[in-house]
C-alpha cells in the first residue's frame, strides 16, 4: 500500500504541474496495486477530463462512486462530465446526490443550475444560482452566471444588476458584458 501512496502522491504532482498524461499513468500505476482507493480513480477522472476524454473520465468517476457513494466530489464531478456530454439529466440527477451529501457546498448548487439552463430550464438555474450566492456572497461567478440565465428569460434588469455585482466583485467578462448592455 506504501507503494501505491507513492504513486498516487507523484500522480497529485504531476496534476498540479498540469502534465496529465504523466499524472495519469503514476494514478494506472498506483490503481494496480491498490484497485480499491477510489480518490486515485476520482483524480485520473479529472486527468482523462482535462484530456477530453469524457468516456475514461466517467467510468473513473463511477468507479470512485461504487467504491465511496458518499463523496460528494464524485458525484459532482461525474455530473459536470455527463454536462458536457449534454447528458443533462444524468447531470442534474448526480449534482443533486452531491448537494444531497454536501448541501452547503454552493458550487455543487451552480454546476447543477449550469445544467438546467442547458435544458432551457431558466426558473430552476436561478434557483440553485440564487442559492449558491446565498451560500458564498462574495462569488462573482456566480452573479454572473445568474445573471446569464435571467438573459435567456429577457429579464434584462436583474441581468443588468448581477452583472454589475459581479463587476464591482472584479469579475471582467461581466465588465465587458454591462458595455452592452
Amino acid at each position: 500500500m506504501q507503494l501505491a501512496e507513492a504513486y498516487r502522491k507523484r500522480g497529485d504532482e504531476f496534476w498540479n504541474k498540469r502534465e496529465f498524461a504523466r499524472a495519469i499513468a503514476e494514478f494506472d500505476s498506483a490503481i494496480q496495486l491498490d484497485p480499491r482507493n477510489a480518490e486515485t480513480y476520482y483524480w485520473r477522472g479529472c486527468c482523462y477530463n482535462w484530456l477530453n476524454n469524457e468516456d475514461l473520465a466517467l467510468a473513473d468517476f463511477t468507479r470512485a462512486i461504487g467504491l465511496n457513494a458518499n463523496e460528494a466530489k464524485y458525484w459532482r464531478q461525474r455530473g459536470v462530465t455527463y454536462n458536457r456530454n449534454k447528458d443533462y439529466d444524468r447531470a442534474i440527477a448526480d449534482q443533486s446526490r452531491a448537494i444531497e451529501l454536501d448541501p452547503k457546498n454552493s458550487d455543487f448548487y451552480l454546476e447543477r443550475g449550469k445544467s438546467y439552463n442547458e435544458k432551457k430550464d431558466y426558473d430552476h438555474a436561478i434557483a440553485d444560482k440564487s442559492r449558491a450566492i446565498e451560500l458564498d456572497p462574495k462569488n462573482a461567478q456566480y452573479y454572473y452566471s445568474r445573471g446569464n440565465s435571467y438573459s435567456w428569460k429577457n429579464q434584462r434588469v436583474l441581468q443588468k444588476a448581477d452583472y454589475q455585482k459581479a463587476a464591482d466583485l472584479g469579475h471582467a467578462e461581466a465588465r465587458e458584458a454591462l458595455k452592452k448592455l
